[in-house]
């Protein structure tokens, strides 16, 4: 069987295109008389191709011409496949209008290739990432997309945690390109990653001159000041804003302290039985597993737990972060009538946004909503029963072990674009 790539530039040789050029000789017939005219025709192998309601007219499998003249004592057509990844082909050709003398070439499976680069930053991001490597090219493989790894090279750099940004474009070379854009993945495997987030707190006192608290996450540790941004103090109810930036201190990378005793005014306030006000505006690492934009994806492995929880974290980062580098989740898709018209739009039931927890689309399988005040919606996704797909908005311990998709995501996936133009409009043609 043919395993063709229908997403990649057409080259023959290595079946890539979503086109095959055809070609029967006469002498491949049973009875070797000669015929001026072929007829072909394609048949579906199996009853698991894709549903034409989701092809077009022009997406759907044809040959080219149904009638070809005998040239050179050979026929010659060329065959258009569907952009979707496993649907099985067989096509037949016979003498026209008489197919009890029929040449059936080889059958044909549709799939989709991705090429990928992996940089690592020591030898134990280089471990885990080979240890997950297997299972993370077996969800993808599902859905019939085919993930190639073109080189394994060691990053610039090796950080104990990495600020984020878009690409990470200190951690490797970016001479020469990546062959094959817009179908090659960069992967970056690192100790820990995190963005920098801006933070605030109100506290009030009015029996004592020393604040304490914690905050959310960790403080940003760049340099010795940076982790603050102001902080001011004032008497209530409506007293002026006084600097008191001198007077506020870094305890650990979780606890502020604020000290007024040294304040004249507001120690009197104190004293006198006032309210003070103080409000810290702060500089925090909020650390994550990872993130992927475009062609670029970057994964974490300072996660806790053993090693089998380590691995499990990662792969499920690994195949979310991809599976939104190839259009996951989606919310709906077009319909097409019998004849290949565009209809209506067919929504996705399991399709959330950011509105419902993290960034993004995802998928709630398995899982309800409750309340929560991190949401615009004041409602979040959580796990309820059973196993939640890989494109569910966070890491959980309930997410499938092996990282792969839900059957709903898996369809999708499976009749996903990743043609060249679909591709560099998500963005992979950007490092």
């Amino acid at each position: 069987m043919i395993k063709q790539y229908v997403n990649l530039p057409y080259d023959a040789g290595d079946h890539h295109g979503n086109y095959i050029q055809l070609l029967v000789q006469a002498f491949e017939f049973d009875r070797a008389e000669d015929f001026r005219y072929a007829e072909w025709w394609v048949d579906p192998v199996g009853a698991a191709n894709t549903d034409y309601k989701y092809l077009s007219r022009g997406s759907r499998v044809r040959v080219r011409r149904r009638i070809t003249r005998n040239r050179d004592v050979s026929f010659s057509n060329r065959l258009y496949l569907p952009h979707v990844g496993g649907d099985k082909y067989q096509v037949k050709c016979s003498k026209r209008g008489d197919r009890s003398d029929t040449v059936e070439l080889e059958e044909i499976q549709t799939w989709r290739k991705i090429y990928y680069t992996v940089h690592y930053m020591n030898a134990n991001c280089r471990r885990f990432f080979n240890r997950v490597k297997n299972r993370f090219k077996t969800a993808f493989e599902e859905g019939y997309v085919e993930l190639e790894e073109v080189a394994v090279n060691p990053a610039l750099v090796d950080e104990p945690k990495t600020r984020a940004t878009n690409f990470l474009r200190h951690l490797y070379r970016r001479r020469p390109r990546l062959s094959d854009r817009p179908f090659h993945l960069r992967i970056v495997v690192l100790n820990d990653i995190y963005e920098r987030v801006g933070k605030s707190y109100t506290l009030t006192r009015r029996n004592s001159k020393r604040f304490e608290f914690g905050t959310n996450t960790p403080l940003s540790d760049t340099s010795a000041t940076n982790w603050l941004r102001s902080a001011k103090a004032r008497i209530e109810p409506r007293g002026r804003w006084r600097n008191i930036r001198s007077m506020t201190s870094k305890v650990d990378e979780r606890h502020i302290r604020v000290d007024v005793s040294t304040h004249r005014r507001l120690s009197e306030a104190i004293d006198n039985g006032d309210t003070i006000e103080v409000r810290v505006k702060t500089r925090e690492r909020n650390h994550y597993c990872g993130h992927s934009i475009g062609n670029f994806c970057c994964v974490r492995i300072n996660e806790p737990g053993s090693d089998a929880d380590i691995e499990r974290t990662i792969l499920q980062t690994f195949t979310h972060e991809v599976g939104h580098g190839l259009q996951q989740v989606v919310r709906r898709e077009r319909t097409y009538n019998a004849a290949g018209r565009p209809g209506r739009r067919e929504n996705n039931p399991k399709w959330y946004d950011d509105r419902y927890g993290g960034q993004g689309p995802h998928c709630n399988l398995n899982a309800k909503l409750i309340a929560s005040r991190t949401t615009t919606s004041r409602q979040v996704y959580t796990h309820d029963s059973g196993t939640l797909c890989t494109m569910f908005h966070r890491s959980d311990a309930h997410v499938d072990a092996d990282g792969k998709f839900c059957a709903t995501c898996l369809e999708r996936l499976k009749r996903v674009k990743l043609n060249a133009g679909n591709m560099r409009r998500q963005g992979w043609n950007q490092c």
